[in-house]
């Protein structure tokens, strides 16, 4: 365990100035750089130099960014006081969750501000990877791209919808199914409690304080102990003030089979056993570089190809049956693994059955397709 002094030299605007300060114990042999983020000046993050009897000098170089200042209102153009505001990237894993009407960050990067009492709000070092600004409240929710922000100095707050539908497997409304809500294309993650919705008696089920504009919903397939598959994702666009209506399981094909292992396992060794359907791919395309706001080295054609891609999950039932439903036209990879309840997710498959499934054109959800005996191997 090392404790250093730093001694950083700052170049900005001004001539240099010169800071001594003491960072946090630092335990981790690879804990060698320092992260700067201050007011006008963007994120930056310097390697640590060799030490000079045991201080580091630090020179970071001048690297300044507006603060980001706007304005939020509402569709009528009235300010909006105590709305949270903050930027994002794309990226689906920058860590903000919209919760019970406000924003929270659990990266230091992602600043979080409410507007003050005239509907303003100031951020004053904005990632230099954010292409969003997202506002949120009780009542609303609105984005706009950085650069229109900075440009026109404002972002309109849009009133929420709502979702209402109906599902149906095999032709039959379906009772006591959960359905979430996303925004798959942004860095706002929903709260899973206050997005998720279980089908009624009548397969009836709501979705209320939906961000307006486009979105995502999903089945929930659960799986013992306490986990969920996501399956039958469609896009959904809801309109502020308005209630979207949405009919699931109408059409397409039902496929049903039977799980059973080539080689019996004891009798005491429980497993999971999960089926997914997916719709193949051409080809893989070259790889790209390495983009750090997107977090990604695919190419966008890759991208594009897993965005069309369809994919449905399903659980095998305690009798060995297993039912996929709603599935349109097309060849599909069948994959049914098995996995010991208690592992990750992640874990690697203990056994594995692999196969291509053709649907037809012509289907009917109240005529299902045979796919017969699905034999697990190790």
């Amino acid at each position: 365990m090392l404790s250093l002094t730093a001694f950083l030299v700052w170049h900005h605007l001004q001539p240099a100035t010169i800071t001594d300060f003491q960072p946090e114990v630092i335990s981790e042999s690879n804990d060698n750089s320092v992260q700067i983020i201050a007011q006008d000046v963007a994120m930056q993050t310097e390697s640590f130099p060799e030490a000079q009897s045991e201080i580091i000098p630090i020179t970071l170089p001048p690297n300044p960014s507006s603060a980001l200042k706007g304005l939020v209102v509402s569709s009528e153009g009235r300010p909006l006081p105590g709305v949270s505001v903050t930027c994002a990237s794309g990226d689906p894993g920058a860590g903000i969750q919209f919760e019970k009407g406000i924003l929270r960050s659990w990266l230091p990067q992602n600043k979080i501000v409410l507007t003050d009492a005239q509907g303003k709000f100031t951020i004053a070092a904005p990632p230099e990877y954010a292409t969003t600004v997202v506002a949120a409240g009780s009542n609303g929710f609105g984005t706009a791209p950085i650069d229109q922000v900075r440009t026109n100095g404002f972002l309109v707050f849009k009133e929420f919808g709502r979702i209402a539908g109906t599902l149906k497997i095999a032709g039959e409304p379906a009772a006591n199914h959960e359905l979430l809500f996303s925004l798959p294309n942004s860095a706002i993650q929903m709260n899973f409690e206050d997005y998720k919705s279980e089908t009624d008696g009548q397969g009836h089920f709501a979705i209320e304080n939906v961000p307006a504009g486009e979105g995502a919903l999903a089945r929930l397939i659960k799986i013992p102990p306490s986990g969920w598959l996501h399956s039958h994702d469609i896009s959904v666009t809801v309109e502020p003030g308005k209630t979207t209506q949405v009919t699931l399981g109408d059409s397409g094909a039902v496929l049903q089979g039977t799980v059973r292992f080539e080689t019996p396992p004891a009798e005491a060794e429980a497993y999971t056993i999960t089926g997914r359907l997916s719709s193949e791919v051409n080809k893989v395309p070259e790889f790209g570089s390495f983009d750090l706001a997107q977090s990604s080295i695919v190419s966008p054609e890759w991208k594009q190809q897993m965005t069309r891609r369809n994919c449905f999950s399903a659980a095998m039932n305690t009798d060995g049956s297993i039912q996929f439903d709603s599935i349109p036209p097309g060849t599909y990879t069948l994959e049914v693994t098995a996995i010991k309840p208690e592992e990750s997710w992640r874990s690697p498959y203990l056994m594995q059955n692999r196969q291509t499934i053709v649907v037809p054109d012509l289907v009917n959800p109240y005529f299902p397709i045979t796919i017969g005996e699905i034999v697990l191997n190790p």
